[in-house]
């Protein structure tokens, strides 16, 4: 699954978007989806709030320098 069509990589997210099941089904609410289209669990680390947090402060820093890039 390393290398899969761009096709084949996009069907999650389309599926997300599109599909009348996700609306439906409130197991899709805040789910992990793995590839493909296929409800799962997300690993320790999507989980770990300090790892969420230095993604936030990271994204800030970043958002911050394109900012006083303008």
């Amino acid at each position: 699954m390393l290398f899969m069509h761009p096709d084949i990589g996009a069907y999650s997210s389309v599926f997300v978007a599109a599909s009348p099941e996700v609306d439906a089904d409130p197991r899709y609410q805040g789910g992990y989806l793995q590839p493909i289209a296929q409800l799962g669990e997300a690993s320790k680390t999507a989980c770990d709030p300090e790892v969420a947090r230095e993604l936030w402060q990271t994204s800030e820093k970043i958002v911050e320098g394109m900012l006083s890039l303008s």
